[in-house]
């Protein structure tokens, strides 16, 4: 029986696809597919592993060892049903998203965090990552925080985060080598954005034609609409830059280098990734134009106008 792991990003349409599963339960019983939410996961199966982080050994050892038996216990009653394959969709799985922008790198704790779950989970078939651009990622992520209440992004901070080295290939590298034994699957939010539904039926297996259409991802407009209105209220003149009146997180040449970075990222991902990690590209597109998918969204150039939509303006341009 498979064990297969979906790990995010965040903010990379990992919630549709968890919907979905949840919308899906009789098509993924009829499949022999048990699904566990992260919420679950995180509350109940994984609690112990949840638990231990920022702990002192031995007791997060201690919890870590009541999940791993749960764990366990939960494949067997699983392959006892008759299921074929168990999906576990983990909250958080890479880190923290707040970890992110306080530290300004891309899942800078990724690979220890990641160890923690290997030791309670055993065998691991088949992993997901959904990625997305920088700045879109960058972007989204601190509308998500500031909705949380955390304080609005400063000039320098934004600069240090279009700046920052580490890259989606260093995060899948890290998974790699926690989980070598693993087929790793990559996935980008532009690419399956519009079709989410051939994404979902790579993920399980299902035929697409059992399955009900699924809505095309969407920016949260309301989210960059309120942001906006606090960055308006709140925000100082040298925190942001201002272009066709809406605030923007990135110049225009940081998102340029962003993009540039991006697609180099695609590249690699399309070449093989080394041997490492799979790319599940959309069905009916070709490299080419999934390259393309991959960095229309990601920000203007220097040459370019200046966003329109309030979306456009934190960098999410849902094109």
């Amino acid at each position: 029986m498979e064990l297969n792991l979906h790990l995010g990003a965040h903010c990379s349409g990992q919630t549709a696809v968890i919907d979905q599963f949840t919308k899906a339960t009789h098509q993924l019983r009829k499949a022999q597919i048990k699904h566990f939410g992260a919420q679950y996961l995180r509350e109940g199966l994984l609690a112990g592993v949840y638990n231990q982080f920022g702990r002192v050994p031995p007791l997060g050892r201690k919890s870590a060892l009541f999940s791993a038996g749960r764990i366990a216990l939960q494949r067997h009653k699983a392959a006892q049903d008759g299921m074929r394959a168990v999906h576990l969709t983990l909250l958080d799985g890479l880190g923290p998203l707040r970890d992110n922008v306080i530290l300004a790198r891309l899942y800078p704790s990724s690979q220890p965090r990641l160890k923690q779950f290997a030791s309670v989970l055993g065998a691991v078939d088949r992993i997901f990552i959904g990625i997305q651009s920088y700045s879109t990622y960058w972007s989204e992520t601190m509308m998500v925080l500031a909705r949380q209440g955390h304080a609005l992004p400063t000039r320098p901070l934004c600069r240090s985060l279009a700046r920052q080295t580490r890259r989606w290939r260093d995060v899948i590298q890290d998974v790699a080598e926690v989980f070598p034994a693993s087929e790793i699957n990559v996935w980008s939010y532009e690419a399956h954005a519009n079709d989410l539904t051939d994404l979902f039926a790579k993920i399980t297996g299902l035929e697409r034609s059992a399955l009900a259409p699924l809505p095309t991802i969407g920016h949260d407009l309301h989210l960059a609409t309120v942001t906006q209105h606090r960055l308006r209220d709140q925000a100082q003149p040298h925190d942001t830059a201002i272009i066709n009146g809406h605030y923007c997180l990135f110049s225009p040449l940081e998102r340029a280098h962003m993009t540039a970075v991006y697609k180099d990222d695609l590249t690699w991902l399309m070449d093989g990734a080394g041997g490492i990690a799979k790319w599940l590209n959309s069905s009916g597109m070709s490299p080419a134009r999934a390259k393309a998918a991959g960095t229309q969204t990601a920000s203007h150039t220097a040459k370019q106008q200046g966003p329109q939509p309030e979306i456009e303006a934190f960098g999410a341009i849902g094109q």
